[in-house]
C-alpha cells in the first residue's frame, strides 16, 4: 500500500492507494467482524507542543491505522532506519521499501518521566493519582466524521462522547496533571465502524506522535491485575475460574527479577525497544476492584467513564422512573458492575430500581444467566459486598457469601513491584499505600491457587438459553 503524507499546520493528512497484495476486507486473525476498506484518506491533529516525530515512529503510526487491510508492503514518502525495516519484516511480514541508511533508530531519552495512555476510564483515572506528578497524560480522541460519511455508530455517540471527554480532561487538569491530546479519524476508513480497532490500537497514537516532543521513555499502559493474569472474559468450555493463570502471572508480575518488564517491551507482538520506548505497567498489582475504590475514594469521587456512551441513553427512563447517571450508560454490564463497585467503596446502597432498569435489557439478563460471567471474580466480590434490596441481587448474595471472601482484591499484589520502572518505583509505591493495603502472604497464596466457583441462575431470570 502506498501512502502520501501531507504536513498540515495542525497535524498530518494521509492519502492511500492500494497495491495487489492489499486487502479490501480485513484479515480474519485481527477481528471477528470483517471490515471493508471504504475510504482513502485520514487526518491526525496534534497539539501546539508537537515538535516533530522520528520517521520510525511515524511508520509505526501509519501501520497501526492500516493494519487490518495492509498487504506485504507499506510504501511511505520518507525513509526509516534499517533496524525499523528489519523489525517490520520480521514481526509483521511487511516490507518498508524506503530505507535511510544514514538514519539511526530513536534513542532512549535520558529523562525518566513517563507518559500515560489515558482513556477516561477507571483504571487510567486511578493511574493519574498514582504515577509521578511529571507524568504526561496522553489522550487520543476522535474527529467526528459520522455525518460526512453518512454513518450511524450506535456504540460511539460522538457528540455525547466528546462532551464527556472534555469533562474528564478538565478533571485531569484540575489535578495539576499535564494533559496532551491528539485527534484522529482513521477509523472512518472502514465499514462497519471498527469499535474493536479503537479499543485495541487507537490509544497508542497519542503516545507515538508525541513521544519526541515530550521526551518520553516509558509508556504506562494502565494494565491492571486482571490484564496480567487472565483476560477476564468467559468462554463456553470453562469449568473453573482461577484468579491467576500461574505461568502468565509469573511472567508478567516479574517474580524473577525487579524491572524485568522494562527490557521486554512489545506492542502486541512487536518490540518497542527500537523506538527508544519501554512499556511500563505500574498498575499491574491492582485489580479492577482496587482501581474502582481509588477513583471512588480519591479526588475523582467516582467520576470516571466505564464505557464510551455515558450520555447516549441519558434520556432513557426505566419503567420505575430512574434515569442513569452521567457517568454510566443504562445498558452494558461494565457500567452495571462499575456502578455497584463505586457504591460499595462509598458505603452506600445500590437502589433496587436501578437494578430493575438494567435488567430491562435482554443482553444483561442473558449475561447473568451464565455460570461464569465476564470478570466473574469481580461479580462474586460485588455480590459478597453490595447492599441492595433487589431480590435478584439478594439471591446472588446468598451464593457468593458461601464462597471464600474476595476482599483481598481491594489490596495491592506486591509481586507486581518489578512492573514499576525503577526510577519512580518508590514514588508509585508510596502513592499506592495511600489508597490500598498490601496483600498478606496468606492472601497472595490464595490469589495464586484459588478458583472462584460458578453461580447458579436465580429462578427469577428463568432457564439459560
Amino acid at each position: 500500500m502506498k501512502v502520501a503524507v501531507r504536513r498540515l499546520p495542525s497535524g498530518f493528512r494521509y492519502r492511500l492507494s492500494g497495491e495487489a497484495s492489499d486487502r479490501v476486507y480485513s484479515r480474519r486473525d485481527l477481528c471477528g467482524t470483517p471490515l471493508k476498506l471504504a475510504g482513502e484518506s485520514w487526518e491526525v491533529r496534534l497539539p501546539r507542543l508537537f515538535r516533530g516525530i522520528h520517521p520510525d515512529l511515524h511508520a509505526l503510526a501509519v501501520y497501526l491505522a492500516l493494519r487490518p487491510v495492509l498487504g506485504r508492503r507499506l510504501v511511505l514518502p520518507f525513509g526509516v532506519s534499517a533496524a525499523c525495516a528489519e523489525a517490520f519484516a520480521r514481526s509483521f511480514g511487511v516490507e518498508l521499501p524506503k530505507v535511510d541508511g544514514g538514519l539511526a533508530p530513536r534513542r532512549e531519552p535520558e529523562r525518566d518521566a513517563p507518559g500515560l495512555l489515558y482513556s477516561g476510564g477507571f483504571d487510567s483515572s486511578a493511574a493519574t493519582l498514582l504515577l509521578p506528578q511529571s507524568t504526561a497524560v496522553c489522550h487520543c480522541d476522535r474527529i467526528d466524521r459520522s455525518r460526512e460519511a453518512g454513518l450511524f455508530v450506535p456504540d460511539i455517540p460522538f457528540g455525547n462522547q466528546s462532551a464527556r471527554r472534555e469533562h474528564q480532561c478538565r478533571k485531569v487538569r484540575r489535578l495539576g496533571r499535564r494533559l496532551c491530546r491528539v485527534w484522529d479519524d482513521h477509523e472512518f476508513l472502514y465499514r462497519p465502524y471498527p469499535v474493536w480497532h479503537a479499543n485495541d490500537w487507537m490509544s497508542w497514537f497519542s503516545m507515538i506522535y508525541l513521544a519526541d516532543s515530550l521526551g518520553l521513555r516509558y509508556i504506562e499502559t494502565g494494565h491492571v491485575l486482571e490484564d496480567m493474569c487472565h483476560t477476564g472474559f468467559r468462554y463456553d468450555a470453562m469449568r473453573s475460574w482461577p484468579l491467576c493463570a500461574e505461568a502468565l502471572g509469573r511472567e508478567n508480575l516479574c517474580d524473577a527479577e525487579p524491572g524485568a518488564l522494562d527490557r521486554t517491551i512489545d506492542l502486541g507482538e512487536f518490540r518497542l525497544g527500537i523506538f527508544g520506548l519501554r512499556k511500563a505497567r505500574s498498575m499491574a498489582g491492582l485489580s479492577t476492584v482496587a482501581t474502582s475504590r481509588i477513583v471512588a475514594l480519591g479526588p475523582y469521587h467516582g467520576d470516571a467513564s466505564p464505557c464510551d456512551k455515558p450520555f447516549a441513553d441519558a434520556s432513557f427512563v426505566g419503567r420505575r422512573g430512574t434515569a442513569p447517571s452521567a457517568n454510566y450508560c443504562a445498558e452494558c454490564p461494565r457500567c452495571f458492575h462499575k456502578r455497584m463497585l463505586v457504591d460499595i467503596a462509598l458505603g452506600r446502597e445500590t437502589r433496587a430500581d436501578t437494578v430493575s432498569d438494567y435488567l430491562e435489557f435482554p443482553f444483561i439478563r442473558e449475561e447473568l444467566r451464565k455460570e461464569f460471567l465476564d470478570w466473574h471474580h469481580i461479580w462474586v466480590y460485588i455480590f459478597q459486598r453490595v447492599r441492595c434490596r433487589h431480590p435478584l441481587i439478594r439471591e446472588f448474595q446468598k451464593q457468593a457469601q458461601r464462597q471464600r471472601d474476595l476482599g483481598f482484591l481491594e489490596k495491592w499484589h506486591p509481586a507486581a513491584r518489578g512492573a514499576i520502572p525503577a526510577p519512580y518505583r518508590a514514588s508509585v509505591e508510596k502513592n499506592i499505600r495511600r489508597y490500598a493495603q498490601t496483600m498478606s502472604p496468606a492472601e497472595i497464596e490464595v490469589f495464586g491457587k484459588h478458583a472462584v466457583a460458578p453461580l447458579r441462575t436465580p429462578a427469577a431470570l428463568g432457564p439459560r438459553a
